[in-house]
């Protein structure tokens, strides 16, 4: 390993043991964690393995090489991994995107691709040099699959979910936004809510929040267009939301009338018309599917 390798790595090992420190504390520390990951990721950058075939990564490489290799990307995903748990410290869902991105190479294509740099029979994975499995690798898959969720984004979720081997389905990160995908589709909303309390992890408040508001606003569209009033406290067991202040912010975000008398919501006219569905023309549609109907057969 030449000094200037052995350097750029003892550099970027210091930057990131800090940067783990920082990302790891319970009231982080934003302006200081920023400078450290924008020189990590510098540092990074001059990695062998980050200049693909000039560093003779399809080559035969020698055991020195692949060591080299092994802790550089060892490395690189380690930073990813805390760049994402920042990002969600942060709230910055589209930066937690983007550094998953980044990072799920190394889940599914890197450790792969260091496997075939050499074909060693009957040899074990460690003495192939492969990348060691990350600790935080399901939690970090699982929270990706609930951003995915949490923004609607159903088609990608599965597309993500079926990269994944079967044997993962059952990790508690994996199995819990599968459960929530399946509690949506079955219109079993308020379970999505109790889901709430149950997170695999407090990294994931940040996209429970996001999808129990948008659940929460889906039962109240659907509630002032079922019913012309209901009690506060059925509302509230509907809602999930306990909290006096909170339920009645709600109800005035809403636009909701509440008779404190009766303790009842009164949904107005309006409220039922917004959800009103438009009459499906029915005949007409039926009247043009069998005059393509027609036209198909003419054509065969």
């Amino acid at each position: 390993m030449s000094t200037t390798l052995s350097t750029t790595l003892s550099t970027a090992e210091e930057l990131l043991e800090e940067f783990k420190l920082l990302v790891n504390q319970s009231a982080v520390s934003v302006d200081r964690a920023l400078d450290v990951l924008e020189k990590l990721k510098l540092e990074v950058m001059k990695f062998t393995f980050m200049n693909g075939p000039r560093a003779g990564f399809l080559l035969q490489p020698s055991a020195e090489q692949r060591n080299l290799r092994v802790m550089e990307m060892t490395l690189a995903r380690e930073l990813l991994e805390h760049a994402c748990m920042l990002s969600i410290a942060l709230r910055d869902i589209p930066a937690f995107a983007r550094y998953f991105v980044q990072l799920r190479p190394f889940y599914f294509d890197y450790r792969c691709a260091l496997q075939r740099t050499r074909h060693v029979p009957n040899s074990t994975p460690a003495r192939r040099n492969e990348i060691p499995v990350s600790e935080r690798e399901h939690m970090l898959l699982g929270l990706n699959l609930l951003r995915l969720l949490a923004q609607n984004n159903i088609a990608k979720f599965h597309m993500e979910l079926e990269c994944l081997p079967l044997e993962v389905h059952n990790v508690r990160y994996i199995k819990f936004p599968m459960e929530l995908e399946q509690y949506m589709m079955e219109g079993s909303y308020n379970k999505v809510l109790q889901a709430r309390d149950h997170v695999p992890s407090d990294k994931c408040n940040l996209f429970m929040d996001i999808l129990s508001e948008t659940v929460r606003n889906d039962i109240a569209s659907c509630s002032q267009v079922a019913y012309q009033k209901i009690s506060v406290p059925v509302a509230k067991q509907f809602l999930r939301l306990e909290d006096d202040a909170s339920f009645f912010d709600y109800c005035a975000k809403r636009k909701w009338t509440v008779n404190h008398d009766t303790n009842e919501i009164i949904f107005q006219a309006s409220d039922a018309a917004a959800g009103k569905v438009t009459d499906v023309p029915s005949f007409q549609l039926i009247k043009e599917m069998l005059s393509y109907a027609k036209e198909l057969e003419r054509i065969v």
